[in-house]
């Protein structure tokens, strides 16, 4: 479920859509998912990121290549 929250969570940030970001942050949140986590899928820098995990960079980056 993180990974899934981290997708909508780019999704959302690649959309510039605040409605989203509103509700997908802290739901993110809630499910455990870091600061570091959030601010690393919303850049562009997340495969840099040291709070990502392979699985999780490549879910940011399917994400950003689906758009």
């Amino acid at each position: 479920m993180k990974i899934q929250q981290l997708v909508i969570i780019k999704t959302s940030a690649l959309n510039h859509s605040a409605y989203c970001m509103s509700h997908n942050v802290p739901l993110g949140k809630k499910m455990g998912l870091s600061q570091g986590q959030i601010a690393a899928a919303q850049g562009s820098d997340y495969m840099r990121s040291p709070d990502l995990d392979d699985r999780q960079k490549a879910a940011i980056r399917w994400a950003e290549a689906s758009r």
